[in-house]
């Protein structure tokens, strides 16, 4: 294959990759508003459409009526059990889309409060901290929704005064990335809300179904993202957590194939521990009144179909054992097939990507020799690879921000909602994995490591 079959070979996928996508994007929205439909390519006109008969028809399968609760008590007593973190202060969105600490200086007329007078002043080095507390009322005005705003969402900081947490949170996010790694008229061509991180989500939750972890899933309060939760019957230390969750993800990809995993934004806590003065990384709380009546901000079910009574769900709620944890623990110590993931999802200098180390590949997850195609990027076909083989090969397109950490080392109190932690410069093709030529070298070097005979 010449440079300019090459060339060709690579234009023809993205066609068919535009085509796909284009095509998944308009069956949603038929499924989405319960329109039934059969694909049979090169048997009937468009303009002589054959009906079907209406008994034959699969039915799509809607949503459920939502059923409302009137918001108590015990209501709010419940959902403080469910999601605990710092107590001492807790996050409240503002009118300009951002999120603060409460402080009862911050607008009295005593003069201590230096953001007054200095609005790039960080509260972490304020000597006059009077934050607010979580009230019952505020739980309840970020439950009823009323504030049109948004004003009245909350949210809370995982991390406790002792470095412990009561759950982990993955964050998955595609709205606010997108342009990173796709150019501008592949986007112009899907139009309307992107979901494609629910195939990253749903990958996530067969990872844990598979380990026997508890979970559930949350559609964010835009409705462009989503949280995966696993809840703990008892605190934990954030180490041990963070840990967990990322052996989690390493173990879990040597079956389940992660096609891309790019919508995967962040796990919370993210911090191992934090010094006096740190508040660490909040999460906006779900439930939240003016976005549930949107089908937002609620649980969902493995179909991405909201629950009809959500306060049912959190009364049902299975937490994870502390006990199993250390067990899985346990049993994953001796086993690290990505060295080189455990770097990559942990703390660190993350400007250094360089240092990270190469790619693992083995010998025992490819049958034959490998297919790559050079042109305007690098073309792995994917059809003799198990799914950890895929997976690590897809790993060397994957690097943390330093975008994300330059803000947060720079400025705690400015929002870092818009950089993503992780980018992720490759994606499927059909039957290829499309990587960077910039990964080139990598790939390479990981291939001779692991003795993987290829063909160009």
């Amino acid at each position: 294959m010449d440079q300019k079959e090459k060339e060709l070979f690579a234009q023809l996928l993205e066609k068919l990759d535009r085509a796909e996508q284009k095509a998944r994007y308009y069956e949603t929205l038929l499924k989405e508003n319960g329109i039934s439909f059969e694909f049979s390519p090169g048997k009937q006109p468009v303009n002589e459409p054959e009906s079907k008969p209406e008994e034959t028809r699969e039915p799509v399968r809607s949503a459920p009526e939502p059923v409302y609760e009137p918001i108590t008590r015990q209501h709010v007593t419940l959902f403080r059990s469910v999601f605990r973190g710092r107590e001492e202060f807790y996050a409240k969105r503002t009118q300009y889309q951002t999120y603060t600490r409460p402080c009862w200086n911050r607008y009295a007329q005593n003069g201590l409060c230096r953001k007054q007078s200095e609005s790039k002043f960080q509260c972490r080095n304020c000597d006059h901290q009077a934050f607010k507390q979580l009230t019952d009322e505020t739980i309840i005005s970020h439950l009823r929704g009323t504030r049109e705003d948004g004003s009245d969402v909350i949210g809370i900081y995982p991390i406790t005064r002792n470095n412990t947490c009561w759950f982990l949170v993955f964050d998955f996010d595609d709205k606010n990335h997108a342009s990173v790694y796709e150019n501008a008229s592949h986007n112009e061509e899907l139009t309307g809300k992107d979901t494609s991180f629910w195939k990253d989500v749903f990958a996530l939750a067969s990872i844990c179904r598979q380990f026997s972890v508890p979970y559930l899933v949350e559609r964010s309060r835009s409705g462009f993202g989503a949280h995966l939760w696993i809840f703990f019957d008892q605190e934990l230390p954030c180490a041990d957590a963070r840990r967990f969750g990322n052996t989690l993800l390493t173990e879990g990809m040597k079956s389940v194939n992660v096609t891309s995993f790019r919508t995967y934004d962040r796990m919370m806590p993210m911090q191992d521990e934090l010094s006096e003065n740190q508040a660490g990384n909040l999460i906006a709380l779900p439930l939240q009144g003016q976005a549930l009546r949107k089908g937002n901000s609620a649980f969902v079910d493995d179909s991405g179909i909201a629950y009809p009574n959500q306060w049912a769900v959190l009364r049902n709620l299975k937490r994870y054992p502390k006990e199993q944890l250390y067990q899985r623990l346990k049993e994953w110590q001796n086993e690290d097939p990505y060295g080189e993931c455990n770097t990559l999802f942990s703390d660190g200098d993350p400007t250094k990507l360089w240092d990270r180390d190469q790619t693992s590949l083995k010998l025992s997850d490819i049958e034959g020799e490998a297919e790559i195609v050079l042109a305007n990027g690098i073309y792995v076909n994917k059809e003799n690879l198990k799914p950890r083989f895929q997976n690590r090969i897809r790993r060397l397109a994957l690097f943390r921000n330093p975008e994300y950490f330059k803000t947060r080392k720079r400025n705690q109190e400015i929002s870092n909602l818009k950089n993503p932690y992780y980018i992720y410069c490759g994606r499927d093709i059909r039957n290829y994995i499309y990587l960077p030529r910039g990964c080139e070298e990598s790939l390479f070097e990981a291939m001779n490591a692991g003795g993987i005979t290829y063909h160009l």
